[in-house]
Parts: C-alpha cells; structure tokens; sequence
C-alpha cells in the first residue's frame, strides 16, 4: 500500500509539471519580425527599439537584450549550439523582472526559422517564444 501510494503521488508530480504546448502562441510569433521575449501570456522582455539595445557573442552563442541603463534584460545562452532552422538545442534563459531575477536552465528549444538576422526560438515544453537578431 505505502508503494502504491508513493507512486500514485509520483504520477501526479509528473502530471502537474506538464505544460502543454500552445500551439496559437508558436504560430502567431513566427508571423511577425523584431525583438521579441514571452512565456505563455507572460512578457519576458518588452524590447523598444528607442530604449533598448541587443548584442550577440558569436564565439558562446550568446544572445542579449537590455534596456539602456541595463535595469530590465534578457540573456539566452544557446551553450554553443549549432544554429540553424530545425535545430533542437539544449539552452539556458535568464531575465530579471521588478526586483528579482528568474533563469530557467537545459531548456530544450527549436530555432524555427531565421528572417532577416532574426531567429525565431520555441520552446514547446515551456511555451517560450523567442524572436532575437544576430545581425
């Protein structure tokens, strides 16, 4: 009985730690172009270009995105992954919000398409959508 109880509480652990995918999210920000950082209906990062600044570390596969007194940012670390549309990587996320940090690590992602220097990020495992330019 103890087993069975342990276990039906270890199922319910792993069923309460699933997100399913939203597929409209995934969908409608491939649609659009710029700098873009959400997580289901959470805005991540909202970047204005009168305001904001970008930078990409090539060698580390490093994007960032900050505000100009570098208060609120985004960085997203691809750990050296191979970038090209299709590709499935491992990578890790870290962004503040008022008055604290949030990071999510070995979060598995898919570099959907590249549109003009902007690479398109899902995470279909935690609803993240990422727009980031390289170039």
């Amino acid at each position: 009985m103890k087993r069975f109880l342990i276990y039906i509480i270890g199922m319910l652990c792993m069923l309460s730690s699933c997100v399913k995918e939203n597929f409209s999210l995934r969908d409608s920000f491939q649609e659009e172009g710029g700098i873009y950082a959400v997580r289901g209906n959470e805005t991540l990062f909202d970047f204005n270009e009168n305001t904001c600044q970008w930078s990409y570390i090539p060698s580390a596969k490093v994007f960032k995105i900050f505000d100009d007194n570098y208060s609120n940012w985004l960085i997203f670390d691809c750990k050296g992954a191979d970038l090209i549309v299709g590709a499935t990587f491992d990578a890790n996320l870290e962004w503040t919000i008022p008055r604290d940090l949030r990071e999510l690590k070995n979060v598995s992602f898919q570099l959907m398409k590249i549109v003009d220097g902007v690479y398109y990020f899902w995470s279909s495992t935690h609803n993240i959508a990422l727009r980031l330019r390289m170039e």
